[in-house]
């Protein structure tokens, strides 16, 4: 046989209902806290970490020419494990006639400029904002320098000072850093904590009175 079902069983189904409703939206609410927090929380370093200038010299950097004033080329310098720094031909800037380093003497000969690590062995001074101890070479004319490198102008600028003998010569660098840049390989913007909240807890809140009215009218 079947028949109705009874008015209680009824009442109680609506109530698990409102229950599992309310407390679905109780959820989104802190589900949209602890995510907001999460994001500022990884986000933050990331910007900081590309952000334009720095305390060492790791970054893409454009080479400017100590003798025509214009720019050579874009350098990648990148440090090791140790802080030990080295730098790479990134981008050619100048046309050359030679595409390879014809005149290095070491395992470079022949190589390509481009993607040439001219930069070798830099480590930081004990008691300077300078890198020592390494060299750089002038692909142009296979020439090794002793190399010293300096951070100025709050680090977006470097100044290079190469050694060969008892001469020197020094070049100023760009670092290749903008707010534009940060903007493209950053996250996408998020919405605002309190913007989020306040729609999650508008939710909650009419969800309440949705169901505390459904409640009353089942007795």
């Amino acid at each position: 046989m079947t028949g109705a079902a009874r008015p209680g069983r009824c009442r109680f189904q609506t109530v698990q209902t409102s229950i599992f409703r309310c407390f679905t939206a109780v959820v989104q609410v802190l589900t949209a806290f602890f995510a907001i927090n999460s994001i500022a929380f990884v986000v933050s370093p990331v910007a900081w970490a590309q952000a334009p200038g720095g305390s060492t010299p790791v970054g893409l950097w454009r080479s400017i020419d100590d003798k025509t004033g214009q720019p050579k080329a874009e350098i990648r310098i990148k440090a090791n494990s140790a802080g030990v720094l080295s730098g790479v031909v990134e981008k050619s800037l100048a046309p050359s006639d030679e595409p390879l380093c014809t005149q290095c003497p070491d395992d470079r000969k022949d190589k390509p400029k481009l993607g040439l690590e001219i930069i070798r062995g830099a480590n930081k001074a004990d008691d300077r904002p300078s890198w020592e101890g390494g060299t750089i070479i002038d692909p142009d004319n296979g020439r090794i320098y002793k190399l010293r490198l300096t951070l100025a102008e709050a680090g977006n600028k470097l100044d290079v000072r190469g050694a060969f003998g008892p001469f020197w010569r020094t070049q100023t660098w760009t670092r290749i850093q903008s707010i534009t840049s940060l903007q493209r390989h950053s996250v996408k913007p998020q919405p605002s904590r309190g913007t989020v909240l306040a729609a999650r807890q508008a939710d909650f809140s009419l969800c309440l009175a949705e169901h505390t009215a459904e409640l009353f009218n089942t007795h």
